[in-house]
């Protein structure tokens, strides 16, 4: 009967593999190589964000990668500053509930392979950098806002 092997070549502390993997001795030590990883990372993201009631630091770090986007892009999508992010992946502080659930959708949404959520929030986090200002004019009777 094969080991229950513990792998922590995802970021995640919490994570063994019951099989899908083949241990082997490398020049630096033992090795792991991990049939399908591509696939092992799907699934560990959409455990998360189906599971997991509350993210902790490793949780949004992994989250973050599988996005592939900086702490800083991270930061832009969710409204916040990029130290937040950086405090959030290191558990100096919470992550707001709210904010957790965003970020189970902008995952969820990459692995169903569809924009709707990322190209909205990129569209929100544009809007911050508009004029503040709401100009409105009639014509024919009816307001609209002004081009």
């Amino acid at each position: 009967m094969k080991k229950i092997y513990h792998y922590t070549g995802c970021g995640l502390d919490y994570v063994y593999l019951k099989n899908g993997f083949k241990l082997h001795k490398t020049a630096y030590g033992d090795g792991v190589a991990v049939e399908n990883a591509l696939g092992l990372f799907a699934a560990i993201l959409k455990v998360i964000c189906e599971f997991k009631p509350y993210l902790h630091g490793q949780d949004v770090r992994f989250m973050r990668k599988e996005l592939d986007v900086s702490q800083a892009g991270l930061a832009q999508m969710l409204g916040v500053d990029s130290q937040t992010v950086a405090r959030w992946e290191k558990d100096q502080c919470g992550m707001p509930v709210p904010t957790q659930r965003l970020l189970k959708l902008l995952c969820m949404e990459k692995l169903d392979k569809s924009s709707a959520i990322h190209s909205f929030i990129n569209r929100l986090s544009a809007l911050e950098a508009m004029d503040s200002r709401l100009v409105f004019e009639e014509k024919n009777a009816q307001w609209k806002r002004a081009a």
